[in-house]
């Protein structure tokens, strides 16, 4: 039996859910990365500030952060959904059929 439309929007928001965890993983390596020129005074705590805090794709790096957040937040709500729907699925037919033997 094939995969039902439920089973393939929970794989496909995993793996937006997976592609989101794996963005915020290089914001960090990237901020990291960025405090460790300033320790190693490669740049100025200024510099540091202004590099944190200019937008990038329209965005601050806190505020993909939230983005980010948001948007796993919203997928996991839909994975459950998507779940819900499977159950009632598998639900149906037993149900159905426990009616046309009595």
């Amino acid at each position: 039996m094939g995969r039902t439309h439920s089973e393939i929007a929970i794989a496909e928001l995993q793996k937006r859910v997976e592609l989101c965890y794996k963005n915020k993983r290089k914001l960090i390596v990237y901020l990291q990365e960025l405090k460790q020129k300033w320790v190693n005074r490669e740049i100025t705590y200024s510099e540091y500030e202004d590099i944190i805090n200019t937008p990038r794709d329209g965005k601050t790096i806190q505020e993909w952060f939230d983005h980010y957040d948001a948007y796993i937040e919203d997928c996991e709500k839909r994975i459950k959904q998507q779940e819900k729907t499977i159950k009632k699925e598998k639900i149906r037919p037993v149900f159905l059929g426990f009616i046309f033997i009595f």
